[in-house]
């Protein structure tokens, strides 16, 4: 899938989240959401930035460290972690 794929996807789980009645009727909540499905979604694709440099290092390096399982097993707690200072600590 592309980065546009990707982003849809997270609106659509985010739209999904919305049948639940506790995240529809607090707005804090659903932009949590939002933003982590969003982002969790996005992020294993944030070697994009290769791009920027050269396809050809992007095409070598892509589906490397950022799509790892040990990247998978990271990505939800920094999300969360970040989610969770950015929405209820500050």
């Amino acid at each position: 899938m592309d980065t546009g794929t990707h982003i849809v996807m997270g609106f659509g789980l985010a739209g999904l989240a919305m049948l639940d009645p506790v995240i529809a009727s607090n707005p804090t909540a659903f932009h949590a959401v939002l933003l982590g499905t969003v982002s969790g979604s996005v992020i294993p694709d944030i070697d994009t930035v290769l791009k920027l440099r050269n396809n050809a290092v992007y095409i070598r390096n892509h589906r490397g460290i950022t799509h790892s399982a040990p990247a998978a097993l990271l990505w939800p707690f920094v999300i969360s972690s970040l989610l969770l200072l950015f929405f209820f600590l500050i």
